[in-house]
């Protein structure tokens, strides 16, 4: 039954009504504009302040909130660099941080604590250790990190503190931090060289023409920087209400029966974040004991490849941006294909479903948490999604992130009625928008995940069709099966045999797109071989397998050696007269992809949406070269790059024909 009508009464609500802090001073009077709440479907036309529609006419005047100021957006640093608090060294640079300073930072770094402790995003408290450092990836595409001075929980732990000849001077009662901010590169500093539009990812503003000032010239020869001005950044300014309830979840009995807390709200409204924060609150409360993060958005995910759901076993703390496989230690990834659960519902629906019953089989009886992040569409029939959703999954918490905290507001009852929980917290949401559009980001992650070359490492400096692709046969009806290693068959989703489908758009359809990898037992595969596609065309063209039929395998276990989502690849071209398919992967998946080909799997290309990043398609080299007159570089230079492109021009047939427009030629003339 739905646990809704049982809140009206629910007496432990009120715990979530205390004062609002903010542990900064107010800087100036700059406010954070907020969007107002949408959905998925919406197009956003106006932003407001959600604050100003706080009811509490249901709520008693003991327990209603006090009045809350919109939060100030936090810009750029509380600190001002000198030889006294700073100390800039060949690859790092030590701050000494006083009462009530902080340091906005952007670019890719460690941190060390030398002295004291630190508040990291105004929630999570971190103390001296000279052995451990956090990296951090900093992207302008979410709100920047705060690192802040605090003071010391347990004074114990100056025990810990790192004084060296260089740092000595920052040891005064003045100080009450000192905090070691090192180097750190990745290769995503190359991304906008790669990727014009992503080119102010890691540093500065594009838009941003004046001349650096003094002390932010100090910082260029890092691979960071202290923001020391508005530049049009945000801070990430976590509320006293979040980290409250993040502490409180955090702290609860790991043998007890609260271990899953699924996070919902309308898209923008802070979700990402919130589940994030709280998986980082989770790890520091514990640190042996990892955590589950169930990630149901197939759009903007971090932790799971383009186009999937992801269930991952985290056990190491990241104040930045995740990337899918760094850091994980176990991880399982179902392949959705599109953005939006609206295409597949029921698949959508079966992924949620067999993700969570991993979790419920495997890790559960561990004593491991569950963190679920939700998709903004709670509307309509996102709605209805949601509802299903938590009729599979139940959880322990519901957080709604709202712009109301009156339970009883017309937009709260409208989400939580019909929704399965056993226990409700309203928190207020954090309506910001990013700078980079949601397609823009969509790339952004498509180029890490396929430009990946180990853990946390990129590389962007040269073009991924500098190497020669990989070339894998595909079967036809001329193959000889007892010695072929390759693609069995293709299937392209919501293109069923026999439904608007025309076999001669077969290459139309997959070329030049982003695919999923499936593995699918022998034995297994031969039982389906019926439902793949048979006719006139499979001399030249691939087998199709229809669908329905796949979704119908994978519907099993996760966990299954049947049927295996091996990863994503990008299908370049097709040549249809030798009968290969010419295939970009990430390198860690090129080891894995050769040795399931070599034993008893069938290997099926599987389409969803599968949009191609533009600058993964084309050259940039062969447009600039093109574009030259230089016919001794166009025929040889460019050659020796691209053997596989003639850059010769064409010779003019008959002469140049021009057109002249109301001109009469002689014999045509009227005598």
């Amino acid at each position: 039954m739905s646990a809704y009508a049982a809140l009206k009464d629910n007496s432990s609500l009120g715990s979530i009504f205390h004062e609002s802090g903010d542990a900064y001073e107010d800087d100036g009077d700059d406010g954070i504009h907020y969007q107002a709440n949408s959905s998925d479907e919406e197009i956003y036309t106006e932003n407001r302040n959600p604050f100003t529609a706080l009811s509490t006419k249901s709520i008693p005047n003991s327990q209603r909130p006090r009045e809350m100021d919109p939060p100030k957006v936090i810009s750029w640093s509380k600190y001002i660099p000198s030889r006294d608090n700073t100390v800039f060294g060949e690859n790092y640079v030590i701050f000494g941080l006083k009462t009530g300073e902080y340091l906005v930072l952007n670019g890719q770094f460690t941190v060390t604590i030398q002295k004291g402790s630190i508040l990291i995003n105004q929630c999570h408290y971190v103390a001296a250790n000279p052995y451990k450092s956090y990296k951090i990836v900093a992207l302008q595409s979410q709100s920047l990190p705060i690192i802040s001075s605090t003071q010391s929980i347990d004074t114990s732990n100056e025990t810990f503190a790192s004084k060296t000849e260089e740092n000595a001077h920052l040891f005064t009662g003045e100080f009450k931090s000192i905090v070691k901010i090192h180097n750190m590169v990745t290769g995503i500093e190359s991304i906008g060289k790669y990727y014009p539009p992503l080119k102010g990812l890691l540093f500065g503003n594009e838009n941003d023409e004046d001349i650096i000032t003094t002390d932010e010239a100090m910082f260029q020869k890092y691979s960071f920087e202290i923001i020391l001005r508005e530049k049009g950044f945000s801070a990430l300014s976590v509320s006293k209400m979040w980290s409250e309830k993040m502490i409180e979840i955090a702290n609860n009995n790991l043998d007890s029966d609260t271990n899953t807390t699924m996070v919902i709200g309308n898209k923008n409204s802070g979700k990402s974040t919130f589940s994030k924060l709280l998986l980082n609150s989770c790890l520091l409360s514990n640190s042996s004991y990892p955590v589950c993060y169930l990630d149901l958005d197939p759009g903007q995910s971090e932790l799971s490849p383009p186009y999937c759901i992801s269930l991952c076993l985290l056990s190491e703390i990241n104040f930045g941006a995740w990337f899918p496989s760094a850091s994980i230690k176990d991880r399982h990834d179902q392949y959705f294909g599109y953005t939006s659960p609206v295409h597949l519902p029921d698949r959508y629906l079966e992924i949620v479903e067999s993700l969570f019953s991993c979790y419920e089989t495997i890790y559960r009886p561990k004593g491991y948490r569950l963190i679920i992040n939700t998709p903004g569409w709670i509307k309509g029939y996102g709605k209805e999604l949601l509802t299903n959703i938590t009729e599979k999954v139940n959880p322990d918490t519901l957080i709604l992130l709202s712009s109301s905290l009156d339970l009883e507001s017309e937009e709260n009852a409208e989400i939580l009625q019909n929704l399965q929980f056993k226990s409700l917290t309203i928190l207020p949401g954090i309506f910001q928008l990013s700078k980079y559009s949601p397609s823009q980001i969509r790339v952004l992650n498509k180029m890490l995940y396929f430009h990946q070359t180990a853990p946390g490492k990129f590389d962007f400096q040269s073009h991924i069709l500098d190497q020669s692709p990989l070339k894998l046969s595909y079967e036809t009806t001329e193959v000889d099966l007892t010695a072929f290693r390759g693609i069995n068959a293709v299937s392209v989703l919501n293109h069923s045999i026999g439904i608007n489908f025309d076999y001669q758009d077969l290459f139309t359809l997959i070329e030049s797109t982003v695919m999923g990898v499936y593995f699918i037992k022998k034995e297994v595969y031969e039982a389906i071989k019926k439902s793949l596609h048979h006719g006139k065309h499979h001399d030249s063209h691939p087998y199709y397998l229809d669908p329905g039929s796949l979704l119908e395998l994978s519907k099993c276990n996760p966990d299954s050696v049947s049927v295996e989502f091996s990863g994503l690849l990008m299908l370049h071209s097709i040549n249809s007269a030798q009968k290969y398919m010419n295939i970009y992967l990430p390198r860690n998946m090129i080891k894995s992809l050769q040795q399931k080909l070599e034993s008893n799997y069938k290997m099926v290309l599987v389409r969803g949406e599968g949009d191609l990043p533009s600058a993964e398609i084309l050259h940039p080299g062969l447009v600039s070269r093109a574009s030259k007159r230089n016919k001794q570089e166009l025929l040889f230079g460019s050659q020796a790059l691209f053997p596989y492109v003639s850059f010769e021009r064409k010779p003019k047939l008959g002469g140049v024909w021009k057109v002249r427009r109301n001109v009469m030629r002689r014999g045509q003339q009227r005598q």
